[in-house]
């Protein structure tokens, strides 16, 4: 079996990688789901519950809106979130893993490396792209607001990616494919 971890800044466009792959019959771990289904378990709720308390809940469920106003406009709050939730993020992709029998698992996540799953990864493909491009994205495609994707792009900034492949992402859909299929057959 192999692992692939498909990274890069957020709006860079590992989601249409991901989508791309599944297109083509792979599995893909999708590490912003993991930590949604995450959020939605009592254990962590009464974790965050804590630490941020009952200001970011709505019907006894957390508003990811609201936990991610508060932990994107302050870097340590941001530590705080991930120090609780990535090692959870861990253990179930990695329990994930254990029980497929795909020969080949894709891992879709901009903090693969910060959480510890390179270390399971046998190539890691770097998706690049122009902030400026990414900010577009995030404002246009996932209607973002300006200022909170800012805050988005801003608390990735000092993130630096290792990675064996790099795809380009400035140029459209088609370059991207053919680049990401070029990558498969070395793999």
């Amino acid at each position: 079996m192999k692992i692939i971890g498909i990274t890069g800044y957020a709006g860079s466009g590992k989601s249409t990688i991901a989508r791309i792959l599944r297109n083509l019959g792979y599995v893909v771990i999708d590490l912003d789901v993991e930590g949604h289904e995450i959020l939605k378990e009592d254990e962590t709720k009464k974790k965050l519950e804590k630490f941020f308390g009952k200001k970011i809940f709505e019907n006894n469920e957390i508003r990811r809106d609201k936990l991610a106003k508060i932990v994107f406009e302050n870097k340590n709050k941001l530590e705080l979130l991930n120090s609780i939730l990535h090692p959870i993020i861990k253990e179930r992709v990695k329990n994930k893993i254990k029980k497929s029998d795909e020969e080949i698992i894709f891992i879709d996540g901009a903090l693969i490396e910060k959480i510890g799953l390179d270390e399971i990864c046998d190539y890691i493909i770097f998706i690049e792209s122009s902030e400026e491009k990414r900010l577009k994205r995030l404002v246009e495609l996932r209607k973002i607001p300006v200022r909170k994707a800012k805050n988005i792009i801003d608390s990735q900034r000092n993130i630096k990616y290792k990675y064996d492949f790099k795809i380009v992402n400035n140029n459209g859909l088609d370059v991207i494919k053919k680049e990401l299929l070029k990558i498969l057959k070395k793999i």
